[in-house]
């Protein structure tokens, strides 16, 4: 009976043991590091057509782990456009080139009195949900907007960041 009563304390213990490094180890994953961020802000909240292209360099060291590229507009009030074209493009240090085309869509309402933005408001794009920088180098991000010749009202600021994400499974599955 003393046997049975210490064998149960002691699994007792190693699956506490068990749960809690799982969970220290998926709080510790689910922390991206961050590669590189970029920032711009736009004076009296207004993307002029003048900045429609934005550029940056950064410094990057070699990485042989993947990056999400995400875009983050910060807005004062809703947009006078629904869609929101524009390319990303990288320029790596070795000469390679990498252009991506994509459009953030805003939900429109059909009569535009029916739903007011109160307070700031946050969109996040995802531009790469899986991108390598694998050269030591400067590196240049370039911003194309192409909502058209206007300057694009109520956009605070525009942020570009790269944060670390896992690598894909690539086991192949095999076929019976």
């Amino acid at each position: 009976m003393m046997k049975n009563y210490y064998s149960r304390k002691i699994n007792l213990f190693l699956l506490f043991l068990l749960m809690g490094t799982l969970f220290f180890f998926s709080c510790n994953s689910s922390s991206k590091t961050t590669l590189f961020e970029v920032s711009q802000e736009f004076t009296d909240n207004n993307w002029g057509f003048d900045q429609r292209i934005l550029e940056y360099e950064v410094e990057i060291e070699e990485s042989e782990n993947p990056y999400e590229v995400i875009l983050t507009l910060d807005l004062t009030d809703r947009l006078s456009v629904d869609r929101l074209p524009f390319t990303f493009s990288i320029y790596g240090p070795d000469g390679s080139e990498s252009h991506k085309p994509t459009v953030i869509v805003f939900n429109v309402p059909e009569d535009p009195s029916t739903e007011h933005l109160s307070g700031p408001k946050t969109i996040t794009k995802t531009i790469y949900d899986y991108k390598f920088f694998n050269k030591t180098g400067t590196y240049k991000l370039r911003l194309l907007q192409k909502s058209g010749k206007y300057d694009l009202h109520n956009v605070k600021s525009m942020k570009i960041t790269a944060k670390q994400t896992q690598k894909k499974d690539v086991r192949s599955k095999r076929i019976s």
